[in-house]
């Protein structure tokens, strides 16, 4: 789910409320969990160890009936490229997403997108 608009208008309040209003939209049963590319990244040192936190973080959320805010999309597209590499986080959440494996939320402005 890409969620556009403007800076402040309420992206983020948006996913806030839906998480406040979960019964009434019959997602009892989901948790809701608030990450970001920088976060997933945080202390990794090595080549590879922030794609192994990412396929932990999937590999949980579809145990777990997860949606994952990720916050920003630009950051996720930026934050994990290299020199060695230039996949960043979105570029290996893709095919989880795309199969439907896990459920994302992120954010941008209709300028980035």
């Amino acid at each position: 789910i890409l969620l556009v608009g403007a800076a402040g208008v309420g992206k983020t309040a948006v996913f806030h409320e839906l998480v406040r209003q979960r019964e009434r939209f019959d997602l009892k049963e989901n948790e809701f969990w608030a990450t970001s590319g920088s976060r997933l990244i945080a202390g990794q040192s090595g080549f590879g160890m922030w794609q192994e936190r990412c396929q932990d973080l999937v590999k949980e959320a579809k145990k777990r009936n997860a949606v994952i805010h990720l916050g920003n999309l630009v950051e996720l597209l930026e934050v994990g490229k290299s020199e060695h590499s230039s996949q960043g986080i979105a570029s290996v959440l893709r095919p989880k997403i795309a199969r439907g494996e896990i459920v994302v939320v992120a954010e941008c402005t209709p300028e980035q997108l």
